[in-house]
């Protein structure tokens, strides 16, 4: 079978189709159109009096984007977030401003900022804001608009003026306007050595390319930089000296400059040198200021992850494996933290790291018949959780009885005790007959409830993130004890970790297996350092239809980053 061919429309055929349904249901007056659905190549070009201008990639001119009223300085840096929205950065009142992929205004993102200059986001919608304003730092705001961090990042008695994001998501190269190219971790807020110094210039606007080599905009030239800091290409036009614009194109082989003096947008060849087009927005009659490409190929790419097999049957008793597979733009992603974890009939979690080939194997035991989901993310930011933006996969296991037929869930929960009642005769799953119900009355659940032991391992934890593994037991009464395993060795413990008061850190759900024994793993970041008696360890066990609940003693961990 092979799908029918589809012919694509002519572009202006498109960008009319969508220009017309933003028009007639509000009929704008007549005039330069104010919005326009940005399309794969568009060139968005920052522009004096608070405007950013929208061209097709053969120059021609699309629409005019408006700030606001109180912004008619010139826009700065630009860049798309996952979404296709464009951010765009101004240094007048701090503004930083959204606009939708069919060009329709969002309003202000976050803030206020210190001037903010430039800006670039990473794979999960977090933006980094440079601030034009001395000691103002590098700026992080997540993907609500809520500051989150700021990094100190050396300015050489300057500011940040231009800064793009490394494939690991952690290595940001930035310029302050002066020769060197810098280099900051922003995962573990440390500066790291220059990535290069210029043989001339001032180093402006930075885009890194997938060799791992960067361009830059220097004023006088554009200049590319190999992945050691050499100078291997220089980019120039007879007519501009002043370059302080960079974005790369879709198209993996070109990058458009621009420059602040005569506005010219230039296109070049980034293997040649050589112009390809140009165009100017404004006819020469004022500067551009910022470059943003619709579909711009970044090089903090978007993760994938993929489990396998993602459904499966297997018996109770035996065990399920399954294998996450990270990549990057269909490359392999060796050393990334995969977290997993199980839901259903059964509760683990497991963190593993990718090998060589961008994949790590997990593998656990299922106890009970029942159905399981199965979550895996990629744990890109290290905060030891699946956060937004994170790339995720899901798998399902069906755990079967011996003839290979899905068993009945598990029974739900008893109900609140009631008044006294006596013994009554209840024939459980699985056919092993009557048995006598445990712990029928109130009364009887203070004479003869189940116990649950556990254990925390280990005391203390001083490496983040921290882990903590507790273990257990569910003691059946007496009256219960001779039961079988079937029907007394099931239901849940929950272990939940507690800072003081009542805040809970973590909670985990771990079955019980065929010995009433239980285990379950918490990995957890705490800010801060945290003492003595400060985190406690509770578990409960929710209980059976023979079983009553009952709480272990809660045990003091203490996790000291």
């Amino acid at each position: 079978m092979t799908w029918p061919k589809l012919v694509n429309p002519p572009r202006r055929a498109v960008r009319a189709r969508l220009l017309l349904a933003l028009l007639i249901p509000t009929m704008l007056i007549a005039g330069s159109p104010t919005a326009s659905a940005f399309l794969n190549g568009d060139v968005l070009v920052s522009v004096p009096d608070g405007k950013v201008q929208q061209h097709e990639p053969d120059g021609t001119y699309v629409a005019t984007l408006t700030l606001d009223v109180l912004h008619l300085g010139p826009p700065g840096g630009s860049a798309f977030d996952g979404a296709g929205n464009l951010i765009v950065t101004t240094q007048e009142n701090g503004g930083v401003f959204r606009f939708d992929p069919s060009g329709a205004p969002l309003g202000t993102f976050g803030g206020p900022h210190a001037n903010p200059l430039a800006v670039v986001v990473d794979a999960i919608e977090n933006l980094y804001v440079a601030q034009a304003a001395y000691d103002a730092g590098l700026l992080k705001v997540d993907a609500t608009g809520a500051q989150v961090a700021v990094y100190p990042v050396e300015i050489d008695g300057g500011w940040v003026n231009g800064l793009d994001l490394a494939a690991d998501q952690c290595t940001l190269l930035y310029t302050t306007g002066i020769l060197r190219i810098l280099r900051y971790d922003v995962c573990t807020s440390t500066q790291l050595s220059d990535f290069a110094t210029l043989p001339a210039g001032e180093a402006l606007a930075v885009r890194i390319l997938s060799d791992g080599g960067a361009l830059t905009a220097a004023g006088t030239v554009v200049y590319r930089l190999d992945a050691g800091g050499n100078v291997v290409m220089t980019y120039d036009t007879p007519d501009e000296d002043a370059w302080v614009a960079l974005a790369l194109d879709p198209d993996g082989t070109t990058f458009w400059g621009a420059d602040r003096s005569t506005g010219e947008v230039v296109r070049f060849d980034i293997a040649t040198a050589a112009v390809v087009s140009s165009f100017n927005p404004s006819g020469g009659l004022a500067g551009a200021y910022g470059l943003s490409v619709a579909g711009d190929p970044k090089v903090a790419k978007r993760h994938a992850l993929a489990l396998t097999p993602d459904s499966a049957q297997a018996a109770a008793g035996t065990t399920a494996t399954v294998t996450a597979h990270a990549t990057e733009s269909g490359t392999d992603v060796a050393a990334a933290t995969i977290l997993l974890s199980v839901t259903g009939q059964h509760s683990e979690f497991r963190s593993r790291s990718t090998d060589s080939t961008g994949r790590a194997t997990f593998s656990y035991q299922g106890y009970d018949a029942g159905a399981d989901t199965i979550t895996a993310c990629a744990d890109l930011n290290s905060s030891a959780g699946c956060d937004a933006g994170e790339p995720r996969a899901t798998a399902t296991r069906t755990w079967t009885v011996a003839d290979g037929a899905a068993a009945t869930p598990p029974p739900a929960p008893p109900p609140a005790p009631g008044p006294p009642l006596a013994a009554v005769p209840v024939t459980p799953p699985a056919d092993i007959g009557p048995v006598e119900l445990c712990a029928p009355s109130a009364e009887a659940l203070r004479l003869i409830p189940s116990r649950v032991t556990s254990a925390t391992t280990p005391g203390r934890d001083r490496v983040r993130p921290h882990t903590f593994v507790t273990k257990g037991k569910v003691v059946p009464p007496a009256e219960c004890a001779a039961g079988p395993k079937a029907v007394v060795c099931t239901g849940v413990v929950t272990v939940r970790v507690k800072r003081t008061g009542p805040f809970t850190i973590s909670s985990r759900r771990a079955r019980l297996r065929p010995d009433c024994t239980y285990r379950s793993q918490v990995t957890f970041r705490v800010a801060g350092r945290l003492g003595s008696g400060s985190l406690r360890v509770h578990a409960a066990f929710e209980g059976n239809r023979l079983l009553a609940p009952a709480n272990a003693g809660a045990h003091t961990v203490i996790a000291r980053p």
